[in-house]
Parts: structure tokens; C-alpha cells; sequence
């Protein structure tokens, strides 16, 4: 079994571990079966075992991590179960889809999130994406809870991104509740970037709706 150590990164051991899972799940090499245990280490320097990572890649190639905890038994249950497969793939577009099943701190299923992402080429060059995550209630339904479309474009050591961020409303519909542009100039070897972010408040929208 591989071991991972995990210095003290910022954001917390949820945001560390998480990553690594996404990495994990996204390595081309990842054999057909493959278990791992990440470590982390305290101020002290002392070796905490973190929880257990089993990956799996089938034929179709589609992969499926699941990471393990210790329950308060010393039992080991499942804690997040990550299922991702290649929708389409051509020159011009690509489609993934990623199912995240959760659970609580007794091995028990939580309602499953279903993440849907396209990236596609357009005609002037630049890239658009849409990120689309929906949330099950209680009896399995899914329904949308957040939306993110971004467009990028690059000229001349320029690259620009154009998010937005859309999130259904009292009323169920979406409406937009982020929005971000994202500058990356690059100067020989040196990059700079700059983000500028404006958040879409329910003040805002109510009066752009009497508008």
C-alpha cells in the first residue's frame, strides 16, 4: 500500500484531502486497482494517519475513488466516493461527468451530488465552459443548485477570464450572483494576474427587477 504525506497546507485538512482525491482520480497512469494512505503531520512534527484512498479505473475507463475513515469504533467506513467518467471527447469539445456520494461520520449515505463539465471551442478562438452541479434531496431527486459558465481569451500574452456564477432564486430560477473577470499578462518570464469580483447581492436583483 503507497503512503502519502501531506505537509500543512493552508485551508485545512478537508481542502488538502479532497485534492487529494481530485489527483488521484485524474492521473492518467492510475492503475486498475490502487490503495494509498495519505499522513499529515502536526506542528510538531509528528506522523497522524489520515484516511485510506482505493482507486479503481475499469475498462471503460472510468474511475472511482473512495476514501476511508475510522469511525469512532476503529471500523473503517466510507467518507466521499468519487465516480468520473468521459462523457464525449472530439477536437473541438469535451464532456465529463463526476458523481460525489457522501457520507457521515457512521458509513452512512448522504444525498449525492452530480457535477457536469463541458468545455468547448468556439469559432473566434476562445474557450467556453459550463459547470453544472446538481444536489439530490431526500428521495433522490436531483435538482440544479449552482451553475458556473466561464469564457477565456488569449492574445498577445493576454489571457482573460469572464465568470459567472448562477444560483436558482426564491422563485427556482437561475440568476446570477457572482461575477468575475480574471487577468493573466505575460512579459518574458514573468506572469502577473489580477481578479476583480462583484457580488450579485438580493438587493441588487431586486432592483434590476423593477428596473
Amino acid at each position: 500500500m503507497k503512503q502519502f504525506r501531506c505537509p500543512p497546507l493552508p485551508g485545512g485538512s478537508e481542502r488538502r484531502l479532497r485534492l487529494a482525491g481530485f489527483l488521484l482520480l485524474a492521473a492518467a497512469a492510475v492503475p486498475a486497482q490502487d490503495a494509498a494512505t495519505i499522513y499529515t503531520y502536526d506542528g510538531e512534527g509528528r506522523r497522524l494517519e489520515g484516511p485510506r484512498v482505493l482507486t479503481e479505473k475499469t475498462e471503460a475507463g472510468e474511475f472511482r475513488s473512495t476514501q476511508m475513515i475510522r469511525d469512532i469504533n476503529g471500523r473503517m467506513v466510507p467518507s466521499e466516493t468519487i465516480e468520473e467518467r468521459v462523457v464525449s471527447k472530439d477536437a473541438e469539445a469535451v464532456v465529463l461527468e463526476r458523481v460525489v456520494r457522501r457520507y457521515d461520520p457512521n458509513g452512512t449515505p448522504l444525498p449525492p451530488e452530480r457535477i457536469r463539465f463541458e468545455q468547448r471551442k468556439l469559432p473566434d478562438g476562445s474557450v467556453s465552459s459550463v459547470e453544472t452541479r446538481l444536489r439530490a434531496d431526500l428521495n433522490g431527486n436531483f435538482k440544479v443548485s449552482e451553475v458556473v459558465r466561464t469564457v477565456t481569451e488569449s492574445a498577445g500574452g493576454e489571457t482573460r477570464s469572464e465568470t459567472r456564477v448562477e444560483r436558482p432564486s426564491l422563485s427556482g430560477r437561475l440568476e446570477v450572483v457572482e461575477k468575475n473577470v480574471a487577468l493573466e499578462r505575460t512579459t518574458g518570464d514573468r506572469t502577473t494576474g489580477s481578479t476583480v469580483t462583484d457580488y450579485v447581492t438580493m438587493d441588487k436583483r431586486i432592483l434590476a427587477a423593477k428596473a
